[in-house]
């Protein structure tokens, strides 16, 4: 008679619930991870038109998306153009120890889009909606590294310094251009345009009164042109007066943003010219005529807090200024009189007003640069066409220099091609 064999009871060994436990593990730990590489985690709406929140851009995001969600499928589901639409933004942290933005959702109505943006979105607009540039409201933060989140502008400027839970306020940021006032931009691209500029509002210098225009390239925050003889206007006037003489030249421009929470951005601008002799028209019956031979400026920018300016966005700049007036050359031998170059301090402030698309509306500035007061507006009619008038005032604190005009009154139209 056979043995029974032996057959032994399966006893728990415990394997699953570790093979459990270390996946979970692994999990939490590729999760933690991947939150430590995002400083800050942000979202808010474009476009909620219960509560009075519609813009064009919204519009055209929602519609190009919908074009892209049904380009394999045309009965998969989209978004009508006026549902919500609602943004998220992640700031990650780089190997340099600063922050990358990008975008990481889009949810418009209740379809989540949580990839391919740049199959239907041009660069232009993904940058806009990184930058918010637009208006928005409801905005949520979830913030992992406060000291690196602290550098982008509007995190701190939505007053969450401390918290960073109190919710901002609706309103599009303020675009600048480089100081080079811009009676023509012809946009090649999204980043490069070509522009015709007329005057040096900054140096107290609005319309001809230098003597010259400019015609240059612009990519993004920088500007190089050259620049051309307009011997147009005399002192003796106010309307397009001029105290320069025409002239040859250089010149080139820059402005950055976003550096820090003090001084926002900073900016400047030099230029260089050279005249052999009288050009045109003179600007005045003297026995010496004088033309702007070197010139720079270089300034800070603080940004006014949105609380205080509800209306549009209000920035102060502070810095220096340099003029450099040369006698002109006349035949063999210089005329009577030397050189004179001085530096002198910049203040002003800038105010730029958008409407509910964004798009910008008017600009407003006024201050000094030396014993100089300058004021200008800007309005804009439409995107393609804006005027701008401009006024400057010399000698109001202290005497005015021989070679300016008492005042000078100067008007340009202000287009914009794309």
């Amino acid at each position: 008679m056979s043995q029974p064999s032996d057959v032994r009871s399966p006893r728990r060994t415990g394997r699953a619930p570790r093979c459990l436990c270390a996946t979970v593990a692994l999990l939490a730990f590729c999760a933690a991870a991947a939150r430590a590489q995002e400083a800050y985690r942000a979202s808010w709406t474009l476009q909620d038109r219960a509560h009075g929140l519609d813009q064009k851009l919204a519009e055209e995001i929602i519609a190009r998306a919908n074009d892209w969600l049904t380009r394999e499928n045309p009965r998969a589901p989209t978004a009508r153009v006026d549902d919500l639409l609602r943004v998220t933004v992640v700031g990650e942290v780089t190997p340099q120890g600063g922050i990358r933005m990008r975008l990481d959702r889009i949810v418009c109505g209740s379809i989540p889009i949580d990839s391919g943006f740049s199959e239907f979105l041009d660069t232009l607009t993904l940058a806009r909606l990184i930058r918010r540039d637009c208006y928005w409201r409801d905005e949520s933060i979830e913030v992992y590294n406060k000291g690196l989140a602290a550098r982008i502008p509007f995190i701190h400027e939505a007053g969450m310094e401390d918290d960073f839970e109190e919710p901002g306020t609706t309103g599009p940021p303020a675009l600048h251009a480089p100081p080079a006032s811009e009676a023509l931009q012809l946009r090649i691209d999204e980043r490069l345009n070509l522009f015709l500029g007329i005057g040096f509002d900054e140096i107290a210098l609005p319309g001809f009164s230098a003597g010259r225009m400019r015609l240059g390239l612009g990519y993004e925050g920088v500007k190089a042109w050259g620049e051309l003889p307009a011997p147009l206007g005399s002192r003796e006037g106010t309307i397009f007066s001029r105290g320069f003489e025409g002239a040859y030249g250089l010149g080139v421009a820059f402005e950055k943003d976003n550096l820090g929470r003090i001084v926002y951005g900073a900016g400047g601008m030099i230029s260089v010219a050279t005249a052999p002799s009288l050009i045109g028209n003179a600007a005045a019956a003297d026995s010496v005529h004088y033309y702007l031979g070197r010139s720079g400026l270089a300034y800070g920018i603080v940004r006014i807090p949105r609380e205080l300016v509800p209306f549009g966005r209000l920035r102060l700049k502070l810095g220096l200024g340099y003029i450099e007036a040369l006698p002109l050359p006349r035949g063999d031998a210089l005329t009577t009189g030397e050189g004179t170059g001085s530096i002198r301090p910049l203040i002003a402030l800038e105010l730029a007003m958008t409407g509910r698309d964004g798009s910008a509306l008017r600009n407003v500035s006024a201050g000094f640069f030396g014993g100089s007061l300058t004021a200008s507006w800007q309005e804009q009619f439409n995107e393609s066409l804006g005027v701008r008038l401009s006024v400057a005032m010399h000698g109001l604190l202290g005497s005015s220099d021989p070679f300016l005009p008492a005042t000078t009154i100067a008007i340009s139209p202000v287009i914009s091609i794309k």
